[in-house]
């Protein structure tokens, strides 16, 4: 793990870039430039805009390469993979999009 000398005033979580401190520190000013112009939802990075975006679309990039399932979110898609190896604990699975 490496020095992270950036930390936050107000949650003391601690960044290795000032950048990435800067965003983080939006979540706390309730910035949130960047708006979906389907529905309106609104996010304090672009990145995570792009993500819900695809909701919109219909299309689920994310494929299972065990029983060709797709997803939307690569998280659900991790989730779903513990299925196949038995990782996953009962609490999982009741929030797994199936």
């Amino acid at each position: 793990m490496g020095v992270k000398p950036f930390t936050c005033t107000e949650c003391a979580k601690s960044f290795n870039q000032r950048t990435t401190l800067t965003k983080h520190k939006k979540i706390h000013a309730g910035v949130k430039p960047f708006s979906c112009s389907k529905c309106g939802k609104s996010f304090n990075q672009k990145e995570y805009l792009k993500a819900h975006q695809i909701i919109h679309t219909g299309q689920k990039p994310f494929s299972c390469s065990e029983c060709g399932k797709n997803f939307t979110v690569k998280a659900k898609l991790t989730t779903h993979q513990r299925s196949h190896t038995g990782q996953a604990s009962e609490d999982t699975r009741k929030f797994t999009l199936e």
